[in-house]
């Protein structure tokens, strides 16, 4: 995980600092130093890290999926 990229990944998966520090189960501070580059995760919390984002790009694809055969269901059905 490019720590770099750690605000832009969250924000682009719809996620505050609050979720992250919650799914990882770190405090908010914390988190808030890793996203700022002022301290990194230690190999056991990047490895977490990584595993949370995964989880969460996962869940948005099916999110994803699932709406648009809601959708599809909607056009069949012919309902607005």
């Amino acid at each position: 995980m490019n720590l770099e990229k750690l605000k832009e990944k969250r924000e682009s998966l719809g996620l505050t600092q609050a979720d992250m520090a919650r799914g990882l189960k770190i405090s908010i501070f914390t988190y808030q130093t890793w996203e700022r580059g002022v301290s990194m995760p230690n190999s056991e919390n990047k490895e977490k890290l990584k595993e949370f984002i995964a989880k969460q790009e996962e869940l948005k694809e099916k999110l994803k999926e699932f709406i648009a055969k809601q959708e599809e269901s909607k056009e069949v059905k012919g309902v607005d």
